[in-house]
């Protein structure tokens, strides 16, 4: 791939600045009783300069408590600026102060940060001088000497966001380059670019259709969305001795969502939610989304492959009954057709799985022979080929589903293993901030469930109990791995197992009460169903028409 380092992006001018800051929110955050007069300064800078600013100070008035008043002010902003002096603040109850939790809102957020500290740092208390290194370990800050200095180094900075933010990336084949302009008509998009790049050029130019790639189709993606596409036109207008205007033309192929995802979902559903899904549309009856019914429906065979031994052994219950004297004036009964076949051609399979068959049966793919199969004690359950993934990881998610759906056992708590010791990371030590640190994988007992996984993040967090080395930000569960990115061995030992060790206990409770709640509706509903099936085959084998 070739990506279009030498470019340089292009300076919005004055009035262009103002239109785009006209259309941004700056939320500003510090220390309020020693930077208060700072504040005062940056803000009138910043209004000057046409953005809105968001600050403590003018949240008054509102019915919530402060904490949530500041957290929703840093969520309806654009860019967080962040200002460290000598203080931390006030703890809240969470053991941070607001400046900290501001700032770890922006960063949940994905928010554009921005965090500058007061050069001279030699009175800054522990904690700030902590969250001073918490931040340089994510961010390249800068440093101010006064007022009137930060409020014209910020405004520098914000103008570069600016350029930033005119200038999207955007790839075509193996080209990534920064757009000047992008036309989205539909199925044709037009990309204009200025390259500094001379092997930028020639690749762009050898997509023409006259080229070798003529009748290649290739990935085109945007901020927006994603999609494959063929190449109508490429025009080149060469500028200076080192500057070329590009215009790219395509006929694209959008995916349905942001992407080229089409090979890894349908309709916005992964592999993994096709086959819940299916399950339980096949043994609760919950309806299927709209997006996957024309295209999934038929796929999924509710009939049960006992009814006919239930009816058949409803039927010779009934026979049984005629035998009694008939009511007087009553009209004979005619023998059932089910009654009058052999009892044995209704076989029921060895019921030494029962939960397992059941699972089978409901969500059996409809085939010839399949309810002949089941009554032979073969499972007729077919995972289909129009699965976009193997059959081998639908497999993996149809067992882990059956197990949930069908209670067949309760939660296990995950516990630590220990430290990944051959996959542990090795520091850059190149000098800039942040190199000393690298990634420490710490083993699970087993792979945690879907939703133990996505819990972790926040659970780490805002973890039950934490030191001030501890590190929001850094936790992800990969495979049967949680992976601390941007740590040390020694942090882990002194700081971070004692956290991590609460938060995999909180997880694995909540895991606990959501399963056993999953699992009680499920039964809940199974039940309501099981005893609605039988209540119908009892009285339908009564109801003669005659």
């Amino acid at each position: 791939m070739l990506v279009d380092t030498a470019s340089a992006v292009r300076r919005l001018d004055p009035d262009e600045f103002a239109r785009w800051a006209a259309t941004h929110t700056v939320f500003l955050s510090s220390e309020m009783r020693a930077l208060g007069a700072l504040r005062a300064v940056v803000a009138a800078a910043l209004r000057q300069a046409g953005f809105s600013v968001v600050m403590f100070e003018d949240l008054g008035g509102r019915d919530e408590d402060a904490e949530r008043a500041y957290l929703d002010g840093v969520a309806r902003s654009d860019i967080y600026v962040g200002i460290v002096g000598d203080r931390y603040g006030t703890m809240l109850p969470s053991g941070r102060s607001p400046t900290h939790e501001e700032y770890l809102e922006a960063r949940r957020r994905g928010k554009r940060i921005s965090v500058w500290l007061q050069r001279d740092g030699s009175q800054r208390q522990g904690h700030a001088s902590d969250f001073a290194q918490e931040v340089q370990a994510f961010h390249t800050t800068g440093q101010f000497a006064d007022a009137d200095d930060l409020a014209r180094r910020l405004l520098r900075r914000l103008s570069e966001i600016s350029a930033d933010d005119e200038a999207p990336w955007v790839k075509t084949g193996d080209v990534c380059l920064r757009a000047s302009r992008i036309r989205d008509e539909g199925s044709v998009i037009v990309i204009a670019a200025e390259v500094r790049d001379p092997a930028i050029v020639h690749a762009l130019e050898a997509l023409r259709p006259d080229g070798l790639h003529r009748d290649a189709a290739v990935p085109v993606v945007t901020a927006r969305r994603a999609g494959r596409g063929r190449v109508t036109a490429v025009v080149t207008e060469t500028k200076t001795a080192s500057a070329h205007a590009v215009e790219l033309s395509a006929e694209v192929s959008w995916a349905d969502d942001q992407g080229d995802s089409m090979e890894a979902t349908f309709s916005g559903f992964s592999p993994d939610d096709q086959t819940e899904i299916g399950l339980r549309a096949g043994l609760l009856g919950e309806p299927m989304p709209p997006r996957l019914e024309g295209n999934f429906g038929f796929m999924i065979d509710t009939s049960d492959p006992s009814s006919g031994a239930r009816r058949a052994h409803a039927a010779a219950v009934c026979r049984g009954r005629s035998r009694a004297p008939a009511r007087r004036g009553a009209p004979p009964r005619r023998p059932s057709r089910v009654a009058t076949r052999p009892l044995r051609a209704w076989t029921v399979p060895p019921r030494r799985s029962p939960r397992r068959t059941r699972v089978h049966r409901a969500a059996a793919v409809r085939q010839p022979g399949a309810r002949r199969a089941a009554h032979r004690g073969r499972p007729p359950l077919t995972l289909s080929s129009h699965m976009p993934r193997s059959r081998s990881v639908a497999g993996g998610t149809y067992d882990r589903v059956c197990r949930r759906i069908t209670m067949s056992e309760p939660f296990e708590p995950i516990e630590i293993v220990g430290v990944d010791t051959p996959n542990v990371g090795t520091p850059r030590n190149d000098g800039t901030r942040g190199s000393g640190l690298y990634r420490v994988p710490i083993k699970l007992s087993r792979r945690p469930p879907r939703e133990w996984a996505a819990a972790l993040a926040p659970a780490w967090d805002r973890p039950p109990e934490f030191t001030t080395m501890h590190r929001p930000g850094i936790a992800t569960v990969n495979g049967d791995c949680v992976v601390l990115e941007g740590t040390t061995i020694d942090e882990v030992r002194d700081y971070h197992a004692r956290t991590l060790a609460l938060v995999v206990a909180k997880l694995n409770e909540d895991q606990a009460r959501y399963e056993a709640k999953t699992q009680a509706d499920a039964q809940r509903v199974a039940d309501q169903r099981s005893i609605h099936q039988e209540n119908v085959h009892s009285i339908a084998d009564e109801i003669r028409f005659e």
